[in-house]
């Protein structure tokens, strides 16, 4: 098993209860006894910033070491993760809410193993294509999806999609919105294709070139900006391979015309764009 698959070790000595639906292998999470803390002062960046978690505004600070990495969110968190990626111990796991460890921890986790976690819901076509719908929020992103569902689509994720460096979908990953017990969702899937989801007068549908697709990936990268100066390269690197894969038509900007009257109405009418469009 690969490093991007292997179940992260959770590492929590006096966990609360809320948390304990969503330690399982299940969810890519499991137990475990916390490592000595390792820290080298000469080969450490600092990133600072703040940052809005459960509907609160937190400043946060993330010491990377050459071994482990210290991340601080205000008096929400304090925990310690491997620099590969493989464990996240909660030091004072007293703090810790489920939307902490759901958060910046395991989003830092999982960018250590080349995993980006994305802004976007995922589903696949009736026909078996899978797709990433990407949107501001407020744009209908999770009612594309609903409906899409009601259409005979799968719905992988609906919120976080984690995407690896060989354009493959994790939907497992624990999200609040969907409970903490996955259903009968694959391990993987290959991502084929991207949805940039925006409004306006007329629904439309139109390809994506390969740079709209790098930006598009970029900037729905959640926790981006609490990458270190190398992570960031890395994800750069990482959008750019992802948009050579997803670019040259494959991917689409498809826009919804405003309905207050039937929401659903544009979101049928723009699938059967797309669904067309990928005949």
């Amino acid at each position: 098993m690969d490093q991007a698959n292997r179940a992260m070790t959770v590492i929590a000595g006096s966990t609360p209860f809320a948390l304990g639906p969503w330690l399982n292998p299940a969810n890519g999470l499991r137990t475990g006894e916390a490592p000595p803390a390792q820290f080298d002062p000469a080969r450490m960046e600092t990133v600072l910033g703040t940052g809005w978690l459960a509907e609160r505004r937190s400043r946060y600070r993330i010491d990377y070491g050459q071994q482990q990495i210290r991340l601080r969110l205000g008096s929400q968190l304090d925990c310690r993760i491997d620099a590969d990626g493989q464990w996240l111990a909660l030091d004072d796991a007293r703090c810790a809410s489920v939307e902490a460890l759901l958060g910046p921890p395991l989003l830092l986790a999982l960018a250590r193993r080349g995993i980006h976690a994305l802004h976007a819901s995922a589903v696949i076509s009736p026909g078996g294509q899978s797709a990433l719908i990407s949107a501001p929020s407020g744009s209908g992103k999770s009612t594309l999806a609903r409906v899409a569902e009601e259409q005979g689509w799968q719905r992988l994720a609906d919120d976080l999609s984690p995407l690896d460096q060989q354009g493959q979908l994790r939907p497992r990953f624990p999200q609040l919105k969907l409970g903490p017990h996955p259903k009968l969702l694959p391990q993987s899937v290959p991502l084929q294709r991207l949805i940039l989801l925006r409004r306006a007068a007329v629904t439309t549908c139109r390809p994506l070139s390969t740079t709209e697709v790098a930006r598009a990936l970029l900037a729905a990268t959640v926790g981006a900006r609490m990458y270190s100066a190398a992570m960031q390269r890395e994800h750069f690197l990482w959008a750019t391979e992802m948009a050579r894969q997803l670019g040259d038509g494959q991917s689409a900007e498809l826009t919804l015309a405003e309905d207050p009257q039937d929401p659903g109405r544009a979101a049928r009418r723009g699938l059967a764009q797309l669904l067309e469009a990928w005949q």
